[in-house]
């Protein structure tokens, strides 16, 4: 094994060769238990992934590509020999020096390829972990859904990442979905209040078109519809959704239907629920309140919009206020 710590060093001209190389030579260690066991028994396979988190995680290197490389061996050998990189290097073995260089990858703006490759192999070692019920899996997660937050303006970051989470919880609907939901959701409305407060929006801009200080897309709406179908979502998230869906409703006039329609989705998984049934019947009339109070002609409008035979049937709550603001015109 001496070839790996010495000869390849020595030979190859820089660490991208070194780790190109390393990685097809280990794929066929690997394939025999006499391989692995020599690897591990040698000390090389400490070595080799030693010296790969050296360079991935070393700030003077602008190497993208050898980076790109050794994160990609790296989460190889992760996903091959959990048991070995989760001993190695300390307590905690090596996983958080991985999964460090994997969030800075996530966040480099220099190289869309390689934020790209470093968002898959997260996802990808998230995905496989929650099929395997590993540990990490958690950190991982929560990793991501802190990298989701930081970058929400970013959209293109945030459809890349939403795009996803949506795989994500179609595939494992035993994750627990609130990681994710608690911050996430809490992150959208503050951003949909904080847009009023900086603009100053007069009354008159009530189911105005992109009035919140973001861009919606349907991805966004994927993911919301995604959630409250999820067989995790429990009251005390199917509640600020239901927030977030009324507010995008009222304010982004292309979203109107889309938005009400997830409310319904909501709304129909929770029809016997008292905490979500009483928070809507504030929803409702604050938001018929706010419609009222910024232009009558509209209000026929909304109603429509939301006066459905389904609706009626399954929120009793909301026939009282939608009546009475009918009235108003």
């Amino acid at each position: 094994m001496a070839m790996f710590n010495v000869h390849l060093s020595l030979h190859l001209k820089n660490n991208k060769d070194y780790l190109e190389v390393v990685h097809d030579v280990f794929d066929t260690l690997i394939s025999t238990q006499k391989g692995l066991y020599a690897m591990v028994d040698s000390n090389s396979l400490f070595q080799i992934i030693s010296h790969t988190i050296s360079i991935v995680n070393d700030k003077e290197n602008l190497g993208l590509a050898e980076k790109q490389i050794g994160l990609s061996f790296l989460v190889h050998c992760w996903k091959e020999m959990p048991e070995i990189i989760e001993g190695m290097g300390g307590q905690s073995g090596f996983a958080d020096s991985i999964i460090r260089a994997l969030k800075h990858g996530c966040k480099d703006s220099r190289s869309t390829a390689y934020r790209t490759t470093s968002l898959y192999l997260m996802f990808n070692l998230l995905q496989y972990f929650a099929m395997e019920k590993n540990k990490i899996a958690p950190v991982i997660y929560k990793a991501l859904t802190f990298i989701l937050i930081d970058g929400y303006r970013n959209t293109e970051l945030r459809e890349e990442m939403l795009k996803n989470f949506i795989s994500l919880f179609k595939k494992y609907q035993h994750i627990p979905i609130a990681i994710l939901c608690d911050p996430f959701l809490k992150q959208i409305n503050l951003l949909l209040h904080k847009g009023d407060a900086e603009t100053d929006r007069s009354t008159s801009q009530v189911l105005a078109p992109n009035s919140a200080p973001y861009a919606l897309n349907t991805t966004d709406f994927e993911l919301f519809t995604c959630i409250a179908t999820h067989k995790k979502l429990t009251a005390s998230i199917a509640v600020p959704l239901l927030e977030i869906a009324c507010e995008v409703a009222l304010k982004h006039i292309l979203f109107t239907r889309a938005a009400l329609k997830l409310a319904l989705l909501v709304l129909t998984r929770f029809s016997g629920n008292r905490e979500v049934a009483t928070s809507y019947e504030v929803i409702i009339n604050n938001l018929l309140k706010t419609v009222a109070e910024q232009d009558e002609l509209k209000v026929d409008l909304y109603a429509e919009l939301v006066d459905t035979t389904r609706l009626k049937r399954r929120v009793a709550l909301a026939q009282g206020p939608l009546t009475r603001q009918r009235s108003l015109t």
